[in-house]
């Protein structure tokens, strides 16, 4: 190779080298640089669950629009009278953040509104645990990329990162989420009862009228001392029933019909008016230790077409669509086994 090639081939060597460096002093002194090659991966949020005792989420500088809190190990709504939340979405959402995973999009704050994830436009959700420690204070950015892409920011991070998470599902968001602010009532344990089987002694459905008197249309208890509920047999209460067999796969059935029906929301508990005091319909649950659950049932509210339900371990009232009506107010008859139900017709004939 001739001396004016070697020359001109470290020449241009030497200003790749130059370009290179340049470029690298930039990149460390501008924060707005995004490096390339990303690896997606945990994001490392680095908090655990069991230790979290308050969850805020809002949108935007307001005060927090969804408080929740741990009390007695339980979750509680406080914008909802300290309704009971939904355990499975708490948990659900506090597995999900952790376990969040994704990659850096951006560095530096010039790029926020980019992604709509200004402190002035984006969600927040902040998580505090003993003490009022702050454990994790996260920014979701309102705009998205694709069905399930999402940015996040910690609170204060300049770091943007991209997340297929689905946060629109965690925050309770089903509307259009540049524009959609969290609510209380996605938050709430809507389930009249969460009655277990194995622990239950006694059902008792009782009419209620005018005047106060009760009929027991549907009482069921279980054969076997409290000491041993393994049995599975069950017998009626009322002693016009009390002689004939019931159908312990129907009684299976009305446990998954009591835990399944959902009100359409809470109700303020100081409010009036709700029929509550001249009720149509209770139901008594009683579980091992002779722990007795009521939920009273108001009389139909026909211009709303709902009723109202007061349950004795829950703070609030539910208000419930009357179409579950009828899957709460069943008799005894109902629990019969198919061939005791055929003798019966045929006597009548």
């Amino acid at each position: 190779m001739k001396q004016k090639q070697i020359i001109i081939l470290s020449l241009v060597l030497s200003v790749l080298l130059v370009g290179t460096l340049i470029k690298t002093v930039i990149q460390k002194e501008n924060v707005q640089t995004v490096p390339g090659n990303q690896i997606y991966g945990s994001l490392a949020f680095g908090f655990e669950p069991h230790k979290v005792e308050t969850i805020l989420i809002g949108r935007g500088m307001r005060d927090p629009l969804v408080e929740l809190v741990k009390e007695s190990g339980l979750w509680k709504v406080k914008g909802l009278w300290a309704a009971n939340a939904n355990e499975e979405k708490v948990d659900n959402f506090l597995g999900e953040l952790r376990g969040a995973r994704g990659e850096i999009r951006a560095t530096g704050r010039d790029f926020f509104p980019d992604f709509g994830i200004r402190d002035a436009e984006a969600f927040f959700i902040k998580l505090i645990g003993a003490g009022n420690a702050t454990l994790l204070d996260l920014r979701v950015g309102t705009k998205t990329t694709g069905s399930r892409g999402y940015f996040l920011r910690k609170a204060n991070g300049d770091e943007v990162y991209f997340t297929d998470t689905n946060m629109a599902e965690l925050l309770g968001i089903y509307t259009n989420f540049t524009e959609a602010v969290p609510s209380n009532s996605y938050w709430a344990d809507l389930a009249l009862f969460h009655a277990d089987i194995d622990r239950t002694i006694s059902v008792v459905m009782e009419h209620i009228s005018a005047e106060r008197r009760r009929t027991t249309v549907l009482g069921i208890r279980r054969e076997g001392t409290e000491s041993d509920l393994t049995k599975k047999l069950w017998s009626f209460i009322n002693q016009g029933s009390s002689k004939k067999p019931v159908d312990s796969e129907k009684v299976l059935r009305l446990f998954v019909t009591l835990n399944s029906v959902q009100a359409q929301s809470v109700a303020d508990p100081s409010g009036k008016d709700y029929g509550l005091d001249t009720p149509f319909l209770e139901i008594t649950v009683t579980e091992k230790g002779h722990n007795e659950i009521h939920a009273i049932v108001s009389p139909k509210n026909v211009k709303e077409d709902v009723c109202f339900v007061k349950i004795s371990n829950r703070p609030g009232i539910f208000k419930l669509s009357a179409h579950y009506l009828q899957d709460l107010d069943m008799k005894d008859e109902q629990l019969l086994k198919d061939n005791a139900v055929e003798k019966a017709s045929s006597k009548t004939l």
